[in-house]
């Protein structure tokens, strides 16, 4: 993701967000290192893999430990961001 002119390394879900009854395709962004609010800005996101299908989680709790493996997964699975 490419966010107030600097890439960052991020976890992107693109979906409904079944586990709290989301209403519409929403794309959801956590940006590594970055600390901030990018609502009501624009961003570029550019995807590198295919983690894993949307899925519907019993309990949040469930869903928040998947994210934290999502977001390790980072360093297994892109290229680190690049600045210019």
């Amino acid at each position: 993701v490419t966010a107030e002119g600097k890439a960052y390394r991020s976890v992107t879900n693109v979906g409904i967000r079944p586990t709290v009854n989301g209403q519409g395709v929403n794309a959801e962004n956590w940006l590594q290192e970055f600390s901030g609010d990018l609502y009501g800005k624009t961003v570029q996101i550019a995807f590198c893999r295919f983690l894993r299908p949307e899925q519907k989680f019993s309990q949040l709790s469930d869903l928040k430990e998947q994210i934290e493996k999502d977001k390790k997964s980072l360093h297994e699975l892109c290229i680190p961001a690049e600045n210019s």
